[in-house]
């Protein structure tokens, strides 16, 4: 299954802004249609039939920015057997040093590839606001039947988002034989936008780059994976690691309801340790979740290896971030 999947960065730098963030699931949505498009509704669905039947030619992380990747869900607090042993002093030290850890939002490729492999090292704190740029944007609604804006104005906000890098990064596992489908359909999702207002080119983009990527470690004897998607994990994956859960709401364009049922997701950076031999991706496709039965919810996680230690499993908070 490793020798089926080439791991591939594509560097998109945005037209203006985008409205909805660039989460994993989203952006297999917006490659669906443009798939579509370009493929026709038979090829669609034989690629749909290869993510329901274990075999994805695809598996998408999240947009990240620059060359950042974020900060994996695990830190050195968890180190049970170590705190121990640490006089009163030590362990405030650690305590502050891990309270500073968790308001790392991402880290550098350098210092990832370092986590990778155990090595902590704590760096200056990257947040979120030092690499996303955020803004509100006020709106009046037209009526549809005047073509004018009503008397109470309808007045509502939309929040956008851009990068102040100079690019957005998606890594993509790419099974042999797909490269060239994948390209041209990434042009047409970066042409058509993605996610909410994409026909007013919110989330247009151009690609800078599309290339070959190595830049994840090869470890030797991994013992865990931190995913760098937000997935849903499936029935025989692992269950013990540190992770953080969010409820997704997805949205589709199929049906009269655009809303699908919620799930409970893990998000990026989750860090689960392993059964057995590390795979390519973990999580599931989930059917069922709106009302057209074609639509599936897309939870893979983007797998990249990693060791690490766990601790007392009995001590249920050191479990959980």
């Amino acid at each position: 299954m490793k020798d089926y999947y080439q791991t591939y960065q594509l560097k998109a730098k945005l037209f203006y802004s985008a409205i909805t963030s660039w989460q994993a699931d989203t952006l297999f949505g917006a490659f669906c249609w443009s798939y579509l498009y370009l493929y026709g509704e038979t090829e669609l669905e034989t690629l749909l039939n290869m993510y329901l039947n274990d075999l994805p030619p695809i598996i998408f992380s999240n947009g990240f920015p620059g060359d950042y990747l974020p900060r994996p869900l695990y830190t050195q607090y968890y180190d049970f057997a170590a705190a121990q042993k640490m006089n009163k002093q030590a362990w405030l030290n650690r305590l502050q040093e891990c309270k500073k850890e968790k308001k790392i939002k991402y880290l550098t490729l350098n210092d990832f590839q370092k986590w990778q492999q155990g090595i902590f090292q704590l760096r200056e704190v990257i947040k979120e606001d030092d690499l996303i740029y955020i803004k509100n944007t006020s709106h009046n609604q037209v009526s549809r039947l005047t073509n004018t804006v009503d008397e109470d104005g309808n007045f509502f906000h939309l929040v956008e988002w851009s990068t102040k890098e100079e690019y957005i990064s998606v890594y993509l596992k790419i099974a042999l034989g797909y490269e060239e489908k994948v390209y041209q359909t990434l042009e047409l999702m970066g042409q058509r936008g993605i996610g909410k207002k994409h026909n007013l080119n919110q989330g247009a983009f151009t690609i800078i780059k599309f290339d070959i990527f190595d830049g994840f470690k090869e470890i030797l004897a991994p013992n865990s994976f931190v995913s760098l998607s937000d997935f849903v994990p499936a029935n025989n994956d692992p269950v013990k690691g540190c992770y953080k859960l969010f409820v997704k709401t997805g949205k589709t364009d199929l049906g009269k309801n655009p809303f699908k049922k919620s799930l409970i997701m893990l998000k990026n950076g989750s860090v689960m340790g392993l059964n057995d031999n590390l795979k390519p991706y973990y999580g599931r496709m989930i059917p069922g979740l709106a009302n057209d039965k074609r639509v599936c919810q897309y939870g893979l996680a983007f797998a990249v290896p990693a060791k690490v230690k766990f601790y007392d499993e009995e001590a249920d908070f050191l479990i959980k971030n």
